[in-house]
């Protein structure tokens, strides 16, 4: 059979070189499992995408039209997030970091061996696509927790130990009527009917770090009150403190208002249930038992303080309580019991026949079931009569298999383990091993009690049927028992009681049960059988505290008894200096089975507890100087140094960055808070001002990106700070407890703004250079092209008229460089100015006095504290935009210049009331040499701008003027005076 198909990825390949398309296509098609498609530029690519997709792009730089940068930020503006590959010459390494920032996966430089490029090309492209996809599996998965969280019906929170709201689920408002930014941040007791009731509720919850289904009243967004249930849980921080509360909540309120329904029902109906002759019980609607009246109470052989609240079924035989409770359930649906037969078991085990009718009563829209109501009548003894004669020999012979089980080799055992177990630390433990040995006990008892049930039986057989049975039958010490049960039921007591001691001797832990009174030993497990020989029958404190003059002066035995009634365990630590050993001591005191009290000790060996203890008591001063050490090295180094959970919580800060980037009040204070703490509280002390602080806001998240990775990584981030601009160097590393368990993220960051803002002005200052350099020798090659061509025409021409034309136009073309060259000369400076903060008003107006405007007025509406970062080239790109109104916009009377704020970004408006710009030609305006305009260009204009970190656009309305947006990001741009 042949095997798997192997999918083929999909490949566009762009490039203005028809050869490297041919070889490229043919090797990635020979080496790999791809299928490529070729095109000659960019704008055929972004053509071809509209309708088709790919795995991967593989896009060469330098192309007509559109080069790979613009390219490709034209398909990660419009969301496309492709695998970009750029092939690059040498000696590009700008090109690839820009390429990088604008989100290129991956660079390959030509020049090589074409089979060995080619292959490279093939490995990156499998390795891109298969992170691309492990990070799309990733995405997928937030996404369906995400979803999951947002569909809980209960709310979900968090909050910390001051009560500070930290997360809630997004049924809050469903539930509550506040949104989640309503009330994360704020104080949890601004929403409690009764602020005092969360000091109660932190108290019940701080004894077993956990509770469930504990009512409180909160407050809806419209004052009303809200009953809820709460289930919650302490966190804790990697110290073992406390450090916050989780947990879920449910409204009540409709449930409450159920129950007061119910309790107005049974108000109602006390007296008639009360009078009554016959057994009459009620039921909710989750089948527990709500009432009682005298006459059940006799037929049950309980007090109606036994049995409400406890489910019905408690009051059934367990041979019918399957098909009972199937019965019962039938009344949810509205049926009414006329004459319906059900037996009732009477708390010393008869079981009683009741003919039943019945009634459900409904809440006010008829559907809802509030309570069943049922009144029986008690016709045991008539069936009795009836099924006495046939059914008497089988019940003999039924009680006698069973009661050789009757004997304390299963009680005692049963007795220890139940007594051991409930010194254990695992409740979820106790409690199912606890109903498991109840249940064996109550078979016990029930079967006990049919010994007197069978003497009734063979009473009547002898008095109403002359049946003589064997009066030796009749007790169960006989040893004459019936010979199924000599061989069946004894060795089953003798099976059952060893698998009993051997759940004892499993115990890694000393076990022993002795009597409260005379110190005899009954019990010792291997454990200690190891330890001390067979000890049964002896003294405890001869045979295990080796104390031969009598009771050990520290007997707990004191502890364990009031009066003659058990108090409960009773947990202590003792050292054996025989062995030198510890060991953590368990006592309880319970009856054993002959009626005697009896003590049952665990004791659990924790000497290498002990040791461990020891050793950190006396490394603690040690590791206190160490820790002080490093505090000191920490802050008196410029870096900001700190560490978080995982929580994103401060658990370490040195003064650096306490002092400056978090403001904190002193070195303790970030503990436990996050980084967005200190955010919001700096933005709150300047709420009018958007730049106060910003920081992060644009940055990647790192701190998540490390917890993911469980990698160190290295970021550069940046932001405003306090109202300047501030850039970062960060490192950050997980950090791992012994367990190899992710529990936090250590990080360093250095301010590097003055390094960095150097670096961008040597940047700008070599590609204004660059720029400048490429624009004119373009220009001046193509004029003195057309000059040569023009003097060799003449020459050639015997014409005294074509001679004249082309040394004219020889002519004109020599003019056109000589004006190039002055023009280069007036900008000669752009790559020697620096950038800094200038007021843009007044280098506005600068341009606006050496503009000739004839009867066009030029209005400055600049506001006089805007200031930008840029070098003073700014003031050509306006006098650009004017000369490009006064000599297209023809009607042009005004130009207006202005400012305003835009999502934290500066935007500067001039626009004209000329006759505008066609929608076509919106961007053909910005094209080099559109128009052959011999000053500064649009092209150039917009270039200069873009080398400063600036955009522009046309924006105004064809026929109503011109309107020029140039933006400025918030980085660059200040409200207040110059630094």
């Amino acid at each position: 059979m042949p095997g798997p198909q192997k999918s083929m990825y999909k490949i566009l390949f762009v490039d203005d070189e028809p050869s490297i398309l041919e070889i490229g296509k043919l090797f990635l098609e020979e080496i790999g499992d791809f299928s490529v498609d070729t095109v000659p530029s960019a704008v055929d690519a972004l053509q071809i995408l509209k309708t088709s997709s790919y795995d991967a792009i593989i896009s060469d730089y330098l192309m007509p039209g559109m080069d790979a940068l613009r390219f490709l930020h034209e398909l990660r503006s419009k969301g496309d997030t492709t695998p970009f590959i750029l092939l690059t010459g040498k000696g590009c390494e700008e090109i690839v970091i820009d390429a990088l920032e604008e989100g290129a996966d991956y660079y390959l430089q030509k020049g090589d061996d074409p089979d060995i490029l080619f292959r490279r090309l093939s490995n990156k492209i499998h390795q891109i696509i298969g992170k691309r996809q492990a990070d799309n599996a990733i995405h997928e998965s937030e996404e369906r927790f995400r979803r999951i969280f947002e569909s809980f019906e209960d709310l979900y929170f968090q909050t910390d130990m001051n009560g500070t709201i930290i997360l809630l689920s997004p049924s809050v408002f469903r539930i509550s009527g506040w949104k989640e930014e309503e009330l994360i941040g704020k104080e949890v007791t601004s929403v409690y009917l009764n602020p005092h009731e969360r000091n109660q509720f932190i108290a019940k919850l701080q004894k077993s770090g956990h509770i469930k289904d504990y009512e409180i009243t909160l407050l809806k967004k419209d004052g009303t009150p809200a009953i809820s249930s709460i289930s919650a849980n302490l966190l804790y921080d990697p110290e073992g403190n406390p450090s916050g509360i989780s947990g879920t909540l449910r409204d009540i309120t409709s449930q409450k208002k159920t129950e007061d329904t119910l309790r107005e029902i049974n108000s109602f109906l006390e007296n008639l249930i009360t009078s009554a002759n016959g057994p009459i019980i009620v039921w909710d609607p989750e089948f527990k038992i709500t009432r009682v009246n005298r006459a059940c109470e006799l037929l049950i052989g309980r007090t109606a303080q036994e049995v409400i609240g406890k489910p019905l079924h408690l009051l059934f035989p367990p041979s019918d309580k399957e098909h009972l409770i199937r019965l019962i359930k039938t009344t949810s649906a509205g049926v009414r019991w006329e004459t319906v037969e059900i037996p009732i078991m009477h708390k010393d085990g008869g079981i009683r026949t009741v003919i039943w009718n019945s009634s459900t009563i409904y809440e006010q829209d008829g559907r809802k079931p509030i309570a069943t109501i049922a009144q029986g009548q008690d016709i045991t003894d008539k069936k009795h009569l009836e099924e006495e004669k046939e059914k008497a020999v089988e019940q003999i012979q039924y009680n006698f298999a069973q009661l050789s089980i009757l004997n304390d080799g299963i009680r005692n055992p049963l007795a220890v383990i139940l007594g051991s177990i409930e010194l254990s630390d695992d409740p979820v433990l106790i409690k199912r091993i606890s109903e498991q040995i109840r249940e064996i006990d109550e078979m016990v008892n029930q079967l006990d009690k049919r010994w007197i049930h069978s003497e009734k039986i063979l009473d009547y057989l002898q008095k109403h049927h002359q049946i003589t049975i064997d009066p030796t039958l009749k007790s169960p010490d006989s040893s004459l028992l019936p010979e199924v049960c000599a061989d069946d039921t004894i060795p089953l007591v003798e099976e059952i009681q060893a698998e009993l001691y051997a759940i004892l001797d499993s115990i890694d832990a000393l076990v022993y049960v002795s009597d409260i009174n005379t110190y005899d030993l009954l019990y010792v497990n291997r454990y200690g059988r190891a330890l001390y020989g067979n000890v049964i029958g002896k003294k405890c404190y001869q045979s295990v505290r080796d104390s031969p003059d009598g009771p050990c002066s520290f007997c707990t035995n004191k502890h364990l008894i009031d009066g003659m009634r058990p108090t409960g365990v009773y947990q202590w630590e003792y050292y054996d200096e025989l062995r030198n050993r510890w060991y953590d001591c368990r006592d309880q005191a319970f009856l054993w089975s002959d009626g005697r009290l009896i003590r049952l000790e665990i004791a659990t060996d924790i000497t290498g507890k002990k040791d461990i203890e020891e050793l950190l008591r006396t490394n603690k001063e040690k590791y206190h100087s160490v820790s002080t050490m490093l505090r000191r090295m920490c802050d008196n180094v410029p870096d900001m140094i700190w560490a978080k959970d995982t929580g994103l919580r401060y658990l370490f800060t040195n003064r650096a960055l306490s002092e400056q980037f978090l403001f904190a009040k002193d070195l303790k204070e970030p503990f436990g808070k996050t980084q967005e703490f200190f955010i919001e509280r700096e933005r709150k002390t300047h709420s009018d001002d958007p730049n106060w602080y910003t920081f992060g806001d644009n940055c990647s998240d790192s701190d998540r990106i490390t917890l993911e990775k469980g990698t160190s990584g290295h970021f550069i981030e940046s932001g405003i700070i306090r109202g300047e601009h501030h850039i970062l160097t960060v490192y950050k590393t997980p950090f791992y407890d012994e367990d190899g368990m992710m529990i936090g993220i250590v990080g360093s960051a250095r301010d590097i703004t003055k390094e960095k803002m150097a670096e961008d002005a040597l940047r700008i200052a070599n590609q204004k250079l660059h720029l400048l350099t490429a624009l004119t020798r373009h220009d001046i090659l193509n004029q003195l092209q057309a000059m040569q061509l023009s003097l060799e025409l003449a020459m050639e021409s015997d014409e005294p008229g074509s001679i004249s034309r082309n040394l004219s136009r020889a002519y004109a073309a020599g003019e056109r460089i000589e004006k190039i060259i002055v023009w280069t000369r007036d900008y000669d400076d752009l790559g020697a100015v620096s950038s800094s903060w200038v007021m843009l008003k007044k280098i506005l107006q600068s341009a606006i006095d050496k503009q000739k405007t004839g009867h066009v007025k030029i209005h400055n509406m600049i506001p006089d504290h805007f200031f930008i970062y840029t070098d003073p080239t700014i003031r050509k790109i306006f006098s650009t935009l004017f000369e490009n109104a006064l000599t297209h916009g023809k009607s042009v009377s005004v130009i207006r210049v202005s400012a305003e704020i835009r999502d934290q970004t500066c935007i500067i408006i001039c626009e004209d009331d000329g006759t505008g710009i066609e929608p076509d030609k919106k961007e053909e305006i910005f094209i080099h040499n559109y128009g052959k305009n011999a000053g500064i260009s649009l092209f150039l204009a917009r270039e200069i701008l873009a080398i400063n970190g600036f955009s522009i656009k046309e924006t105004g309305i064809a026929g109503q003027g011109a309107r020029f947006e140039i933006t400025v990001p918030g980085a660059r741009f200040r409200q207040d005076s110059v630094p």
